[in-house]
């Protein structure tokens, strides 16, 4: 099967990819491996946080409220899902492991058809929540942010970990939607569900419909949803004249770097833009750095912040350090 060309018709395609399917019998699951953050209080440095903790065994649940694993000892351990920071999956089935190389290889056009076709092999609920958000990133990568959004309203749908909200697209820049984009997110900004409106907003506030956007975010910061609540007090900060960016930057790097680490990509975009925004060249190419060394599975996200990066360092004239990064960029996009 190949991806159509036609947009309207991915789109519709991929509608089709997100019907729940059904776990088929299966043979005990390898072990998975998963880090959890420790818990931090709003007041602590830093400097003072507790280390990551590691788990091994095999999930048997995986959503927005708990991971649920069972150890080697038999013993099932329940750990609230806005902790876990990183999992490693022991896929084994050829067939993913050929989709997800797709994505590795940034053939995104070829590895949705891929990835919809793996998912559907019989897989445990929460791994195709996985799957699904590799669909995500893929649109995202290929520019569709209107067809990533509705394929991440869907996911969302489906109880994802907070850790899967990394991908959703929401806008952290000053960039402005095209219409049919403006369209859709007024749309999604009158919906009754929470990531909907959370998503909708953000493509919203800096238009002329950016005063209605601004109260839902402020609405949405009591949300029933925690991650989307953290998210809307992040986006809210898009709204702060530039002038008063330097006053609250330390209170914006302390809250970015309270969050698991997947979901500290987006407010790290808007830093960078923010700080270029208000000329703060040196400042900005870190955060773009950032980026890169934190969040390189976000390929697409990881090379633009690189070669942005790069393109600072040679106006400013340090073309020896824009060169270095060459072979990182290459990496990311699979030159």
């Amino acid at each position: 099967m190949t991806c159509p060309s036609r947009k309207a018709g991915w789109l519709a395609w991929c509608w089709s990819a997100l019907v729940v399917v059904p776990c088929s019998a299966q043979q005990p699951a390898p072990p998975e491996r998963v880090t959890i953050a420790p818990v931090i209080a709003s007041d602590t440095s830093v400097w003072e946080r507790k280390p990551t903790t590691e788990l091994a065994g095999r999930v048997r649940q995986f959503d927005a409220q708990y991971l649920i694993m069972l150890g080697d000892d038999g013993k099932s351990t329940k750990i609230d899902s806005a902790r876990v920071q990183s999992i490693h999956i022991d896929w084994q089935a050829e067939q993913v492991l050929d989709a997800l190389e797709l994505v590795r290889e940034h053939r995104y056009r070829e590895a949705v058809p891929a990835l919809d076709a793996a998912r559907k092999t019989g897989m445990p609920v929460w791994r195709q929540r996985f799957m699904v958000a590799s669909l995500v990133q893929c649109a995202d990568a290929l520019g569709n942010p209107r067809t990533a959004g509705t394929l991440f309203l869907n996911l969302a749908d489906a109880s994802p970990p907070a850790m899967l909200y990394a991908g959703m697209p929401l806008c952290w820049t000053s960039r402005e939607p095209d219409q049919l984009l403006r369209e859709r997110a007024v749309e999604w900004m009158a919906s009754s569900k929470e990531p909907a409106r959370l998503l909708g907003a953000s493509w919203l506030l800096l238009g002329e419909r950016g005063p209605q956007a601004k109260r839902m975010l402020q609405e949405l910061q009591a949300a029933d949803n925690q991650t989307v609540a953290t998210l809307a007090v992040a986006q809210s900060w898009r709204v702060v004249p530039p002038p008063q960016t330097l006053q609250r930057l330390p209170d914006w790097i302390a809250y970015r770097d309270r969050l698991i680490e997947p979901l500290q990509i987006g407010p790290t975009e808007f830093l960078a833009d923010r700080l270029l925004r208000v000329r703060e060249t040196d400042l900005a190419i870190g955060q773009l750095l950032r980026i890169a060394t934190i969040h390189g599975d976000r390929y697409h996200r990881a090379a633009r912040a690189l070669k942005t990066a790069a393109e600072l360092m040679v106006r400013q004239g340090r073309e020896e350090e824009a060169k270095r990064l060459q072979p990182w960029i290459d990496q990311l996009t699979g030159s």
